[in-house]
């Protein structure tokens, strides 16, 4: 089917991406809730190619594709991989001298930690603003964490042995 569009933690719907929520609920409610789902025109678009834009596309890339994935979807793929102008917006995640962007840095680092990716729920009893959701890459539980109110950290409490990575993989 295509679609567009420590701490404890849950299995439930996610915050954010109430579209993808909503094409859920329409395939369940015509008896299609089995079939796999794909986003495959993911991404936010910068005005400009500044240093702070390049950084949010960086943050929101990751972001997209946590809350993809946690809403249900098996997969999430970028609108446009290499520079693409369109109305004045960059979609693309390499810079007009085809260097990488912090975005590519950012996605290259999700996915060698993700794995498999296999969601497994979102972490409750965060500080406020701060968002988590916990997967398994295959051999380990990975958390993804981000805060909503423009902090560059976001403070977890773990019981645990853990490694901390930001989205650069430092």
């Amino acid at each position: 089917a295509y679609a567009s569009g420590g701490n404890k933690y849950e299995k439930t719907p996610s915050l954010g991406h109430k579209e993808l929520s909503e094409n859920r609920d329409i395939l369940t409610a015509y008896g299609y809730d089995n079939r796999r789902t794909w986003v495959t025109e993911g991404g936010i678009a910068i005005t400009n190619e500044e240093e702070r834009a390049r950084r949010q596309q960086a943050r929101a890339s990751v972001i997209n594709n946590v809350q993809s994935v946690a809403n249900g979807n098996d997969k999430h793929f970028l609108f446009v991989v290499p520079q693409y102008y369109e109305s004045g917006r960059e979609f693309g995640i390499f810079c007009e001298d085809k260097t990488p962007s912090p975005a590519y840095s950012s996605l290259e680092t999700f996915t060698y930690y993700m794995g498999e990716g296999n969601y497994k729920g979102i972490f409750r009893d965060l500080a406020e603003n701060t968002l988590g959701y916990l997967f398994n890459n295959g051999e380990k539980d990975v958390g993804v964490f981000w805060t909503e109110n423009g902090e560059n950290f976001a403070q977890v409490a773990t019981g645990a042995k853990a490694t901390l990575v930001d989205l650069m993989g430092n």
